[in-house]
């Protein structure tokens, strides 16, 4: 049956059938993974790993380059299915195109080189990874920054990319068997200035989020004064920082903001001996990542 009902569709090819066989084409790789998930230890995420930057969080630049890639494989996909391959044939892409493929996939590789770069240097410190129990919280993350805030520049790229995909799906789906659609100029210039302007923003921005970057000593014994140095964890007009070592909160004795550091004086507090974590709450309520620490 199996058999014979693949021939049919390959006799008698309709648009609907050319569109879910195209889908399940792109789904493959999820299909796999959750195969090998069910008989196995191993969980591997194709989706989730292709659209997460190196804090596991959901990435903006990633989520363009991704749609736009499914996007042109599923036309070309349903193309070839429904046509057998005929329509391919003398199919020229559209100068509009390089542009719609070509940005996001700019966009992603100069964003990651940005926030590799300040994660090498310590100007930025990126959580670690913690995986998402729903998708929902992924797209949140796709118009949100570090800390978790809705972002106007990350929201605006990935809005002109949902407008001009949408435009695109509608155009195809209208008449499909004239391959790739026509994208207007006006949309193509306003998706090329958000991109631009996001990662103008990566570029210029410190990401916001408070650092730790070091701590002076890296042990000491309850009661022994600690400094802490990082980056955006107080202010001249809100210099109110805490920091808490192994989960008990001790005052900052002494804040000094420098240029580009600033400097906190604490006290250790009586906790339990050994490795433990130290993290900062800064003057606007975000913690940093922990620090190890050691209490002797």
């Amino acid at each position: 049956m199996t058999v014979a009902t693949i021939e049919w569709f390959w006799q008698e090819p309709q648009w609907h059938w050319a569109y879910a066989w195209a889908a399940l084409f792109l789904l493959l790789p999820t299909l796999v993974a959750l195969a090998v998930r069910g008989f196995s230890s191993k969980r591997p995420r194709p989706i989730v790993d292709f659209i997460s930057g190196l804090d596991g969080r959901w990435s903006t630049s990633k989520a363009g380059v991704l749609l736009w890639t499914g996007a042109v494989w599923f036309v070309f996909l349903a193309v070839l299915f429904r046509t057998h391959g005929d329509g391919l044939q003398g199919a020229v892409l559209k100068s509009e195109y390089f542009v719609v493929l070509g940005i996001p996939a700019a966009v992603a590789i100069v964003a990651k080189g940005i926030t590799t770069n300040k994660i090498s240097t310590g100007a930025v410190d990126k959580p670690e990874a913690e995986g998402h129990s729903n998708p929902i919280e992924g797209v949140a993350e796709i118009v949100s920054d570090d800390s978790g805030r809705a972002d106007l520049l990350d929201s605006q790229y990935f809005g002109f990319t949902l407008i001009l995909l949408g435009f695109f799906f509608l155009q195809f789906f209208e008449r499909p068997e004239a391959g790739l659609p026509n994208l207007p100029d006006t949309l193509l210039a306003l998706s090329g200035v958000a991109a631009a302007t996001y990662v103008g923003k990566k570029g210029l921005s410190d990401e916001a989020g408070p650092t730790i970057r070091s701590v002076i000593p890296p042990k000491a014994r309850a009661g022994d004064r600690v400094r802490v140095f990082g980056a955006n964890l107080a202010t001249v007009r809100d210099p109110t920082v805490s920091v808490t070592i192994a989960g008990v909160e001790t005052a900052a004795s002494q804040v000094v903001i420098k240029e580009a550091v600033t400097e906190i004086a604490t006290t250790v507090p009586q906790v339990g001996q050994g490795q433990t974590e130290l993290v900062v709450i800064a003057y606007d309520g975000r913690a940093t990542s922990a620090h190890a620490f050691e209490v002797i």
